[in-house]
């Protein structure tokens, strides 16, 4: 599966089932989508600029591997494949920080924390750079709910119904990305119910972890790339993680069985490259 940035959000198998199916979703998600690509496209290389690709190319294929994960995505209803596309496309916004909150995290003076940036810089040997990134990649997917609650939180309204919204499920389904299952257990729900739509927060929530995961091969890290930024130490390491994997295809089903299973081809000369 080869998705990159030339890619269009209509060429997308759950944006085109909304698409038959006439869903009133589809226009706030094109508006979402709008305000926020060039976001997911530049600011997060500008904070993370030796880190991989985190931009919508990764949101499309993780979308892309929503669709083959779920059985038969047409049963679901509108709300759910819309929350699977809204995670996906914003589980990592969060590393999109702005200047301003790099400025309070850099002064000790960040509300949404308790880490403090003196602390994280000391562990990275005095390097201000790796300490910001550090930083903000160990809250990335709470930084995540905190935007989508903070500045989307108009876009979530279930039609026809302006003083109901998903905002909340949402923000909490984008967070759970770097959670454990405790967390998803104690912080989303089974049954949700918004209007005359019925959901499972923590089905969507594993959803997107799994997609997200399966997100990692040449296509999110392309070698031309790689060259040019040269990453070093742990980003390095990461980087060549995705070059191990050899297989694009990664679900397939069972004839047997009719089960769909993962499979990863590959192979690593070093532990510390090796796959999740």
């Amino acid at each position: 599966m080869i998705i990159d940035n030339d890619f269009r959000l209509d060429d997308l198998t759950l944006i085109k089932h909304l698409k038959s199916i006439e869903s009133p979703f589809l226009s706030k998600i094109q508006e979402v989508y709008d305000e926020i690509k060039d976001i997911l496209n530049t600011r997060v290389q500008h904070v993370f600029p030796n880190y991989t690709l985190h931009n919508t190319g990764h949101s499309f294929r993780i979308m892309e591997y929503m669709s083959k994960l779920i059985q038969d995505y047409s049963k679901l209803n509108e709300l759910e494949i819309t929350l699977l596309i809204y995670s996906a496309l914003l589980h990592d916004i969060g590393m999109a920080v702005s200047e301003e909150d790099i400025s309070l995290i850099k002064n000790d003076n960040f509300p949404f924390c308790d880490i403090k940036f003196s602390a994280m810089k000391k562990l990275m040997n005095g390097n201000e750079d790796l300490a910001l990134q550090e930083y903000v990649r160990r809250i990335h997917s709470s930084l995540s709910a905190k935007y989508i609650i903070e500045k989307l939180k108009d876009k979530f309204a279930i039609p026809k119904l302006a003083n109901l919204d998903f905002t909340r499920e949402l923000s909490l389904i984008c967070e759970s990305h770097t959670k454990d299952y405790d967390w998803i257990k104690n912080n989303l729900r089974i049954n949700e119910i918004k209007g005359d739509y019925y959901f499972n927060s923590q089905y969507i929530a594993c959803i997107l972890r799994m997609a997200d995961i399966l997100d990692i091969d040449g296509n999110r890290t392309p070698y031309n790339l790689y060259k040019i930024i040269s990453p070093k130490n742990n980003s390095d390491e990461e980087w060549k993680q995705h070059f191990v994997i050899e297989n694009n295809d990664k679900i397939v089903l069972n004839e047997k069985t009719n089960q769909k299973k993962l499979v990863f081809h590959g192979k690593a000369n070093n532990a510390s490259v090796s796959s999740p």
